[in-house]
């Protein structure tokens, strides 16, 4: 069996869970490295648009917007780790609009303890290097979520058809909208998160989190931002087909994907050259299991003073072109999306930035589980396209079921 980091920390994981089931435990990383935190000496939280800071030493406060929090924390964090999520729900603070709900739309903590797992077994914490014991390799039993019920699909297809009207209105329009998948039985989040896929090009990223009644995890391959405050890469993707392992070829891609893709990232251009210098390499291909996407690598430098809030706030995702379709978005959608489509990772102590998009992540709260699914609705799209894509993103995803 092929040596993989997130093996190697699925005990581990499982040991803080047991040991303090109340406690915030997370993690983050490839099959090669694994960054796993636990405990919160700091954290900043926001929920239902509220937003509130605590930090070693100092009182619990309120910050006056998001951004004012999100800069105090890093300020209090500098040189040490920062790990969590920023969520979609966090543009509430913009457009009030937006639906949330009882999961925390932006969760960021400074962790108590910290271990870096590597892919043969080795690690290291504060107190210094150590091997972890053997055993971490075992096999996980893995599938499919259940197929997508019909009255999801039938909705979603409705808000494809309402969404067209609004993507006609004007040319380049374009807008991402979810739904949610939910169904009965629990599953092993952690193993759900040793199950991740890889992909050729290194980007795909698993995490696993758990804080408050709520633990979600995930593997997403498109990593936003990969590098410094100085410089970074945004791996951005967009576009998805069927995938067949046996193809050696790049898949033949409609119009349709073709526009979809271009689409994003001359909206991401136009976005990043606010803040900073900012150029488009060639289109790629990012090959899945099951799913092929349109990848572009975006070279990002942030203007001299950037901060890691700002920045990262000017990354997260809105899936909407213009940003006013959040509206829209508000509007059709039924469930509030909280962390999915947002940002998940860490800053590192020395400065090293990774931060994924919350993509193919199973969440359980209070006994239900559930799988956001969405697509990207462009002139050219049709409801029946959309919703078979979500149905293949869905049953892309790797799901370990607690036995």
């Amino acid at each position: 069996m092929t040596s993989d980091a997130r093996r190697h920390a699925r005990p581990v994981l499982s040991g803080h869970r047991i040991e303090d089931p109340s406690n915030t435990v997370f993690s983050y990383g490839s099959r090669r490295r694994v960054v796993v935190g636990a405990g919160s000496a700091g954290q900043l939280e926001v929920t239902r648009g509220v937003c509130s800071l605590s930090l070693p030493g100092r009182e619990a406060t309120t910050p006056q917007s998001l951004l004012a929090g999100l800069r105090a924390f890093f300020e209090a964090a500098d040189g040490r780790w920062v790990m969590g999520y920023i969520g979609f729900g966090a543009h509430h603070s913009r457009y009030s609009t937006l639906a949330v709900g009882p999961d925390p739309e932006v969760m960021l903590f400074t962790p108590e303890s910290v271990l870096v797992i590597r892919d043969d077994g080795s690690a290291t914490s504060a107190a210094g290097p150590l091997h972890l014991p053997r055993g971490g390799q075992r096999a996980t039993s893995t599938g499919s979520p259940p197929p997508l019920h019909r009255e999801t699909v039938d909705r979603f297809r409705d808000m494809v058809a309402d969404t067209l009207g609004w993507v006609g209105q004007a040319p380049g329009r374009r807008l991402t909208v979810a739904t949610r998948h939910e169904w009965s039985g629990p599953v092993d989040l952690i193993s759900t998160m040793t199950a991740g896929q890889a992909d050729a090009h290194g980007l795909s990223r698993s995490f696993y989190c758990h804080r408050g009644g709520l633990e979600f995890a995930g593997t997403s391959p498109e990593l936003l931002v990969d590098g410094s405050l100085e410089h970074f890469t945004c791996h951005k993707l967009s576009g998805t087909s069927e995938h067949s392992p046996a193809s050696r070829r790049p898949p033949d891609w409609d119009l349709r994907l073709v526009e979809e893709h271009q689409s994003s990232i001359n909206s991401l251009l136009s976005a990043f050259s606010q803040f900073a210098a900012v150029s488009a390499g060639p289109r790629e291909f990012l090959k899945l299991e099951e799913l092929v996407h349109g990848m572009t690598r975006l070279s990002v430098e942030p203007k001299p003073g950037s901060d890691p809030a700002s920045v990262l706030l000017k990354v997260l995702p809105t899936g909407a072109s213009p940003a006013e379709g959040l509206s829209e978005i508000a509007r059709l959608e039924e469930f509030p999306r909280g962390p999915y489509y947002g940002l998940v990772g860490c800053a590192a102590p020395n400065g090293r930035l990774q931060w994924s998009q919350l993509l193919r992540t199973v969440f359980q709260r209070d006994g239900r589980t559930w799988l956001p699914v969405g697509a990207a609705v462009t002139a050219r799209s049709s409801p029946d396209g959309e919703a078979a894509e979500i149905a293949l993103k869905a049953r892309s995803v790797r799901v370990a079921r607690r036995g």
